[in-house]
Parts: structure tokens; C-alpha cells; sequence
């Protein structure tokens, strides 16, 4: 006959698996989705790129600063990203006055949809993510 306490004792076991790789894979959507909508940015200044923003808990806002390459803006983003923990939100935006119409394809260096990009690219790697319960 089973034990009852090592069975309640695999359960929890397999509670805290079941977060702990939650978290390792929403952090692994939530970086994909951020490095493909810097990445998808259309690039003149750099100033669109580095207006990306990675917020825990609630939308943020993005600043100014210059990043052609956008190393800086995921560098920062997935920092935040790290810091998640269950049942958080990570919001990911800029709020770049002209962002919509880069979005809507304005810019002829880049076709539109860089959000739409970057849900597909979440979506492609929550799928990938090998986890263990």
C-alpha cells in the first residue's frame, strides 16, 4: 500500500516543478518576443529601437534613448525579465509617439507588424521550451 505522506510529499515535489518551469518558460516567450520586436524595429536613428521596454507588473515607459543596434534595449529587457516570478505580468512596449505608424509599415527599411512578429516568435518558443516535471 502507497504511504500517504511520501505521496503528499510528490505532490508538492511536483507543484514546485510545475512553477519553477513556468516561470523558465514564460521568461523564454517573454525574451523572444522582446528580441524580435527590437530586432523587427525599422532603424534610422535608433531612437525606435531604444524606445523599448521591458516592465514587470505593469506597462513602464521607454525614454529616448538611442540604440541602433538595439543590444541595449534587450540587454535591459531581459534583465527585468529574470526578475519574474509566478503570476507577474511582463509588459513589453514603447511609447514612442510615432511607433503605431512604424507599425503600420511607414518605414521603408521594414515591413509592418513588429508586435505581431514578436507574438509569433513567443509563441515558436514557449512551443520549443523543453521542460521537466
Amino acid at each position: 500500500m502507497a504511504n500517504p505522506a511520501q505521496f503528499a510529499r510528490n505532490i508538492l515535489k511536483r507543484a514546485k516543478n510545475v512553477e519553477r518551469e513556468t516561470i523558465k518558460v514564460t521568461r523564454i516567450g517573454a525574451s523572444a518576443a522582446l528580441r524580435t520586436a527590437v530586432l523587427a524595429t525599422p532603424v534610422d536613428t535608433g531612437r525606435a529601437r531604444g524606445s523599448w521596454d521591458v516592465n514587470v507588473g505593469g506597462p513602464g515607459s521607454s525614454g529616448n534613448a538611442l540604440d541602433p543596434t538595439g543590444g541595449s534595449a534587450i540587454s535591459k529587457g531581459i534583465s527585468r525579465i529574470a526578475t519574474v516570478k509566478t503570476d507577474t505580468s511582463i509588459y513589453i512596449s514603447s511609447d514612442l509617439e510615432y511607433i503605431g505608424k512604424l507599425e503600420n509599415g511607414s518605414s521603408a527599411q521594414a515591413p509592418s507588424g513588429m508586435t505581431a512578429r514578436a507574438v509569433t516568435a513567443a509563441q515558436a518558443a514557449v512551443r520549443s521550451a523543453k521542460i521537466k516535471i
